[in-house]
């Protein structure tokens, strides 16, 4: 037996099948278009974000390690210090006015060294709004602090 040809058409293509296709593939381009920007302008913004958050990390990591009161105030090994400026100061105890803005009252003892450069200063030398750094210890009581050294640094 022979093939015999197939009696059915292809179903008849109107124009406005195509038309609509055409329509339908477009918007979908469009749409994917716009994601595939978007998207990209969203990573790209973040990147340049991260840079300037890292930019200035590393400035204020730099500025911690060039700056002796900062990294003095901060470091761990040194955590009875106390850096700042001098609000008052009598024969028995100091207050100082830390960089982070809190106020500390030192109690001055006979054993305390008080040194500006290479000079040994006594408590009458301190003046004050000088900068110092004040090397603490706990005092007999407990509760409150004493100086075992104060660096004037002006």
């Amino acid at each position: 037996m022979k093939d015999q040809p197939n009696n059915q058409s292809a179903p008849a293509v109107n124009g406005k099948n195509i038309l609509k296709n055409k329509k339908q593939l477009s918007l979908i381009l469009g749409v994917v278009l716009v994601l595939v920007l978007s998207t990209g302008i969203a990573f790209y913004s973040g990147i340049q974000v991260g840079k300037k958050e890292a930019t200035k990390a590393i400035n204020r990591k730099i500025g911690d390690f060039l700056n002796p009161l900062t990294a003095l105030a901060t470091n761990p090994l040194f955590p009875d210090s106390i850096v700042g400026k001098v609000t008052n100061v009598n024969g028995k105890s100091i207050t100082v006015k830390r960089i982070d803005g809190k106020t500390e009252t030192i109690s001055i003892t006979d054993k305390t060294l008080i040194t500006q450069n290479t000079k040994t200063l006594s408590t009458s030398d301190i003046k004050k709004d000088a900068n110092v750094t004040v090397f603490t210890a706990k005092s007999a009581n407990k509760d409150s602090l004493s100086a075992a050294r104060i660096i004037v640094r002006s």
